[in-house]
């Protein structure tokens, strides 16, 4: 096969009951375009990696991992990994519209573009039935700091890896990793990337399938480190934007302030029905408050302090 212009990065454990839809959807594109699926493949209990390899197809590769990596790192192995000109990303229990490679890419290449956003449909995995997100507004082409700022304000533009593509040197620039087990891993990833695009497109059309499973939806919910996950995540990209010496990107970190607080207050609300104490909530939203700061956000004794060392990579 040449060289592909996209590469699917696809973090796979225990996922036999729902890859097999997943892979189709990409065998299914309906595109001129070569593209390529990487299945990272850490260790499983179930018929995962049987399933696989029942594709017996170049356009499909594996990759088998002893480790039992988080889905960050086995990002990154696939990432490695690629030979794309682009990079995309799956969920194992997910799927791409037979349309995605095409209008992803088509619009890529049309504007020039070092990443492309596409809206989402959201399935619930009980019901069987399906929505589109409704907060999209219309096609845009945007540069660096306008992308930051719609993902930032995380409405019309979600801070999710998998409804994006990306320039393969965009994720080979610096970055932020947020390590397991926290959450919210996905935003400081997309963050940097639009922070080193040029130009990047945001589509109205919803082109992926994010399966909302009720068991892992309100597993995430009832976690009590939820708040936290997520403050760490906001930290992380308010240094980096302090650290990169461009006022104009503390600033939309800064203007971001109050969409930030939505959701964090959304998640200490998860997190005390999980079992967070009153105090440790408080505690969580006192260093929150800090973002407001004009300088520099502190770091020395700070919840995100001990990340800093190992969170930034060049």
């Amino acid at each position: 096969m040449d060289q592909p212009e996209i590469s699917f990065i696809c973090p796979c454990f225990n996922s036999s009951h729902y890859l097999k839809k997943a892979i189709e959807s990409f065998l299914g594109q309906e595109t001129s375009f070569q593209s390529e699926l990487i299945l990272v493949i850490n260790p499983s209990t179930d018929d995962t990696i049987a399933i696989a390899e029942s594709y017996q197809d170049p356009r499909i590769r594996i990759i088998l991992d002893p480790q039992n990596l988080s889905i960050v790192a086995s990002r990154d192995v696939g990432i490695a990994a690629a030979k794309g000109r682009y990079i995309g990303f799956m969920d194992s229990d997910d799927y791409i519209d037979p349309h995605f490679v095409e209008l992803m890419l088509g619009a890529a290449h049309k504007e020039n573009a070092d990443a492309v956003d596409c809206n989402y449909f959201i399935l619930n995995d009980k019901t069987g039935k399906e929505k589109r997100f409704a907060f999209r507004g219309p096609r845009k082409v945007v540069d660096s700091y306008g992308a930051v700022h719609l993902l930032l304000q995380d409405t019309s533009v979600r801070g999710f890896l998998c409804t994006k593509i990306f320039k393969r040197e965009l994720l080979f620039s610096s970055s932020i990793r947020l390590p397991s087990p926290y959450m919210f891993e996905d935003m400081p990833i997309g963050y940097c990337a639009f922070v080193h695009a040029q130009k990047v497109a945001v589509l109205k059309p919803a082109l992926y399938h994010y399966r909302k499973q009720v068991r892992s939806s309100a597993t995430s919910a009832k976690r009590p480190d939820r708040a936290l996950s997520h403050l760490l995540s906001f930290a992380l990209i308010r240094i980096y934007a302090d650290q990169s010496g461009d006022p104009r990107l503390v600033k939309e970190v800064r203007r971001s302030y109050l969409r930030m607080k939505l959701s964090l207050d959304y998640d200490l609300y998860c997190s005390r029905k999980a079992g967070l104490t009153r105090k440790e909530a408080r505690a969580i939203l006192k260093e929150f408050h800090l973002f407001k700061t004009k300088g520099p956000l502190p770091i020395a004794g700070k919840r995100w302090a001990f990340l800093c060392p190992q969170a930034f990579t060049k």
